[in-house]
């Protein structure tokens, strides 16, 4: 169900508010907020306040209840309240929902989930009884999942942020990799997001004996990184960084190409964060066809597909001589129209 009443105010409810903002869902709590501020009137509620007071420090229990929070929404009196839940489209989280919704008074509500998620036929029946009402889900996929439960949904994409994540001349790219120490002579193959097997890095080994390229890594800091596995990467001659920073974006700028390898469902976001950041940088893209990519990027010469370690290395070689214009892609995809694209679907203005 959408709302159908004009807003002036609303709250973004999530458990996703904790710094460092260096991964994908993170990130996506944090700028849809400041992409909805420019429309309305928003504040955010969350675990920890941030330095530009968007994010009113709040407590959330793990039924999501408690009477600070309801005190807070008492206090603001929102017109809407989003909640995107840290654990994504769990059955927990739709159980948080259901409380958010009881404390609610009156308030319109709708929940964004991130990631797709496998339920058992007993998860399926219970989340159809929760019926969640007004659910934003990033892809076909995940709607179609839901769909089959008899529950509606409503697409929203990821967003980047167009002005901080931008191409970089030739001159910029050489200081970054003397400030990075990246070679210079090397064709730099970036991948940023956590360093576990279930992001498939290890596909990244099939590359080591391509002297001509260089493979770096980003890892999240927000999430738990697996050593054993970082410790084969690098042995192998893979460049690994695994500290915050905060100018994340001049990792973008540095490299050359950006591989997005992840297969499985739970190791990453249906709609990568990654890859827009990557795109608005001009990178050119190489990635499986992952969650919502394939309906949102057709493959072209500077956007291809892959499956299979060798098809990477082929694409790798072809890809080298493309002039790229992912950044002409991109601009839909900012914060701004992100959030303009979900109020409108709920009918705020």
């Amino acid at each position: 169900m959408i709302c159908k009443t004009s807003m002036k105010k609303v709250l973004l409810l999530s458990e996703l508010f904790v710094p460092p903002y260096d991964e994908g869902m993170k990130v996506t709590a944090l700028n849809l907020l400041k992409g909805i501020k420019h429309h309305v009137d928003c504040i955010g509620l969350g675990p920890c306040e941030d330095e530009n007071g968007l994010i009113q420090p709040t407590a959330i229990s793990k039924i999501l209840y408690s009477k600070r929070l309801r005190k807070e929404i008492n206090r603001q009196k929102p017109d809407f309240i989003f909640y995107i839940p840290e654990a994504s489209a769990t059955l927990h989280s739709f159980i948080r929902y259901r409380v958010l919704r009881f404390i609610s008074k009156g308030a319109g509500t709708a929940m964004v989930a991130l990631q797709n998620r496998e339920y058992s036929s007993l998860t399926q029946r219970i989340i159809t009884f929760i019926n969640p009402h007004t659910l934003f889900v990033p892809s076909t996929l995940m709607s179609d999942i839901f769909k089959k439960i008899g529950i509606d949904t409503h697409l929203l994409s990821a967003g980047v942020d167009i002005e901080k994540f931008t191409p970089v001349s030739p001159e910029t790219k050489y200081a970054l990799r003397e400030k990075y120490q990246v070679p210079q002579d090397k064709y730099i193959i970036l991948h940023v997001g956590h360093i576990r097997a279930s992001r498939n890095v290890k596909m990244f080994l099939s590359l080591i004996d391509q002297p001509e390229m260089q493979v770096l890594l980003v890892g999240s800091t927000s999430t738990p990184q697996e050593d054993e596995l970082k410790r084969e990467l690098r042995q192998a001659g893979i460049l690994i960084i695994d500290k915050f920073v905060p100018e994340n974006q001049e990792l973008y700028q540095l490299a050359d190409c950006y591989v997005f390898n992840v297969r499985e469902r739970s190791g990453a976001m249906e709609f990568p964060i990654s890859v827009l950041e990557a795109i608005a940088c001009n990178l050119p893209v190489l990635t499986t066809p992952f969650g919502s990519l394939p309906e949102n990027f057709p493959a072209s010469d500077d956007f291809r597909y892959f499956t299979t370690s060798e098809e990477l290395k082929n694409e790798l070689q072809n890809m080298r001589n493309c002039i790229s214009k992912t950044r002409e892609r991109v601009e839909k995809f900012s914060w701004k129209n992100v959030a303009n694209q979900l109020l409108g679907k709920c009918r705020v203005l």
